[in-house]
C-alpha cells in the first residue's frame, strides 16, 4: 500500500511539472508573439522555398497554439506564395493550408482566385477544396 501511494505522488508530481513546464513555454511563446510573426513574414518573403515552407508551417503550429491570434502581417505573403504560378508546388499547397487557418477574408480570396484560375491541378484541387470546407 505504501508503496502504491509512493509511486501516485511520483506520477503527480511529474504531471504537475510537465504541465508548468508546458504553461511556461507558451508564456514565453506568447512574449515573443510578435517578434516571431515578423520572422514568419521576412522568412516568407525570403525567396528561399525551404525558408518559406519552414514558416508555413510554423505558422500552422502557432495557429494551433495560439487560435485566438490573428496573425493579420503573413497574410499578404502567404497569398502571394499561393498565387505565384512558377512558384514551388509543395510551399503552394502549404501556403494555402496556412492561409486558410488564418479564418481572413483576403485569404480566402486568394485561395478562391487560384482555385479557379491556377494552371497547376494540385494548388487548385486543394485550393477548391479548402473552399469547399470553409463554404465560400
Amino acid at each position: 500500500m505504501k508503496r502504491l501511494l509512493f509511486l501516485l505522488a511520483i506520477v503527480l508530481i511529474i504531471i504537475t511539472n510537465a504541465v508548468q513546464a508546458q504553461d511556461a513555454a507558451t508564456r514565453f511563446q506568447k512574449q515573443h508573439l510578435k517578434q516571431t510573426e515578423a520572422s514568419i513574414v521576412n522568412a516568407l518573403n525570403s525567396g528561399n522555398v525551404g525558408v518559406e515552407i519552414a514558416a508555413a508551417q510554423t505558422l500552422r503550429q502557432l495557429e494551433w497554439t495560439f487560435p485566438d491570434q490573428e496573425f493579420n502581417s503573413t497574410i499578404s505573403p502567404l497569398s502571394q506564395i499561393v498565387k505565384d504560378e512558377k512558384g514551388n508546388t509543395q510551399a503552394r499547397l502549404l501556403a494555402a493550408i496556412a492561409l486558410d487557418g488564418l479564418h481572413s477574408d483576403l485569404g480566402d480570396e486568394a485561395i478562391t482566385m487560384t482555385a479557379k484560375s491556377s494552371s497547376n491541378k494540385s494548388v487548385q484541387e486543394l485550393c477548391a477544396a479548402l473552399i469547399l470546407t470553409t463554404g465560400k
